[in-house]
């Protein structure tokens, strides 16, 4: 597979790994332990790659402080979403079961989106990479 058909399948990892991670939580029952300890394992190879594949990377970029930038600017981006969520969820009415889809839905379209960038962008310089970043996206769904 090549360029645009190679980033749709690695992708479409972490949706198969979401409905899988689905299934896979109806049907079996782990301790909070297990929980946790998949959560820090997947937590832990998206933030190997990204430190050790994806960073080297985009500093060799001219100037290197752009991707820097980048990725200053995605974090506050990040944290300014989560305090108008918070804003606005503070101003509804105390409602809880209409603005708890909303919110999953946000949070979840978000992740989403910034994954399949990540993937994607992992996947135009090292088709492996986008590979391994896949994995780490869809094993950290459901844990």
């Amino acid at each position: 597979m090549q360029g645009f058909t190679l980033v749709l399948a690695l992708a479409a990892l972490p949706a198969a790994g979401n409905f899988l991670g689905g299934l896979a939580s109806e049907m079996f029952k782990v301790s909070e332990r297990v929980l946790s300890l998949a959560l820090h394992l997947a937590a832990g190879i998206v933030l190997a790659v990204v430190g050790l594949e994806l960073m080297p990377e985009a500093l060799k970029a001219v100037p290197p402080w752009i991707p820097i930038l980048a990725f200053i600017a995605g974090g506050a981006s990040f944290i300014g979403i989560e305090k108008v969520i918070g804003f606005v969820q503070g101003r509804l009415p105390s409602n809880k079961d209409t603005s708890g889809p909303l919110a999953i839905f946000s949070g979840v379209s978000l992740d989403l989106f910034s994954d399949g960038v990540m993937i994607g962008t992992a996947a135009v310089l090292n088709p492996g990479l986008g590979f391994l970043l896949a994995l780490g996206a869809g094993s950290r769904r459901h844990s």
